[in-house]
């Protein structure tokens, strides 16, 4: 017997079957979340050990990773560092764009930030058989020993050359050969060498240069600060030990007031000068002032000449004109002439 759903029947079977496996999938996508950053961060880690000549498996990769491996920072990017027998080796991640998505992998570098140890490249969706090729250790491994600086220390990175090293037009340790059929991706392995090193070229600088100097040079110091003016800076105050005389205290200064007499005779002894203090202690010049009546009296010729002067801006007659000065002037010395003869 057949049997008719209808419409609605149809229409809530398939909701309640969508919902049912969203729920599934969301619930499986949740449960495996963490065992997924699980495999990538090991897969991280692996191709890091790969790039500096470390191999590891999937259960050794983490252990590892710790006992030679630390990460630091510069300006926000990461570099990983590690320390073997050969030396110290430096990890720079790469990230860059191939034909149909993006490529990315790490370099490692030895202790003069010039010579590549070795280098692993991933992608996300080349074609299998051509761009693909650049996840293969035949490919790889011919960056081993390449250069990334020439010889007058101009950066200049590796060149991924199409038909061979051999066809390069510089010199060929900054060159290997490219994949056959594959010239985008390996157009876009070149740029991101190029432009991702570059990123790093002060970072490689600075550490040629602590390198240099080890015995002057901390943790904290730059590229720039390596200079001999900053070495005998770092002598004469950092390197130098401070007393305590050096340090400040939160002991609080006494007011004027509170201060006894000594304690403030010390203080303007030790205390700075300032211009307007030195002006304001400077002696008070002498006002000169006139002649007193005494010395003016001594001298009888001086005392007529002040009085004759006295009485040309003061004295008038009752008319308003004003008497003769120099007549009056003359009569009082021949008077006083007179007096004198009859004296003698």
């Amino acid at each position: 017997m057949k049997k008719n759903f209808s419409n609605r029947y149809i229409f809530i079977y398939i909701t309640v079957l969508v919902i049912v496996i969203a729920l599934v999938l969301s619930l499986a996508a949740t449960l495996l979340q963490q065992r997924q950053d699980d495999n990538r961060k090991i897969e991280k880690m692996q191709s890091i050990l790969r790039s500096a000549g470390i191999e590891s498996s999937v259960e050794n990769a983490m252990l590892l990773y710790q006992k030679y491996v630390t990460e630091e920072l510069y300006d926000e990017h990461p570099v990983y560092v590690t320390q073997i027998d050969n030396g110290r080796i430096y990890i720079f991640p790469l990230r860059g764009k191939g034909l149909w998505g993006p490529v990315w992998g790490f370099i490692a570098l030895k202790e003069d930030m010039n010579t590549v140890v070795g280098i692993t490249l991933d992608h996300k969706g080349e074609t299998p058989g051509l761009g693909a090729q650049i996840t293969t250790a035949e490919f790889q491994n011919q960056f081993r020993g390449k250069k990334i600086f020439d010889d007058r220390g101009n950066f200049v990175s590796i060149t991924l050359v199409k038909g061979g090293a051999g066809n390069f037009s510089g010199n060929r340790k900054h060159a290997v050969d490219a994949i056959s059929g594959g010239t985008l991706t390996s157009n876009g392995v070149t740029e991101m060498l190029f432009s991702n090193l570059l990123m790093y070229e002060p970072f490689m600088k600075e550490r040629l240069d602590r390198l240099a100097a080890p015995d002057t040079v901390t943790k904290q110091d730059t590229a720039e600060e390596v200079t001999p003016a900053y070495r005998q800076y770092r002598s004469d105050t950092v390197d130098k030990p401070q007393t305590p005389s050096a340090f400040i205290t939160d002991t609080p200064k006494k007011s004027v007031r509170q201060q006894s007499v000594p304690e403030q005779e010390q203080q303007q002894q030790t205390s700075p000068v300032s211009a307007a203090d030195t002006f304001q202690k400077m002696p008070e010049q002498p006002v000169p002032q006139q002649q007193s009546n005494d010395s003016q009296q001594s001298d009888p010729e001086k005392q007529d000449v002040y009085l004759d002067t006295a009485a040309e801006v003061s004295e008038t007659g009752d008319t308003g004109q004003t008497t003769s000065k120099k007549e009056n002037s003359r009569k009082r010395r021949s008077n006083k002439k007179q007096v004198q003869a009859d004296e003698e």
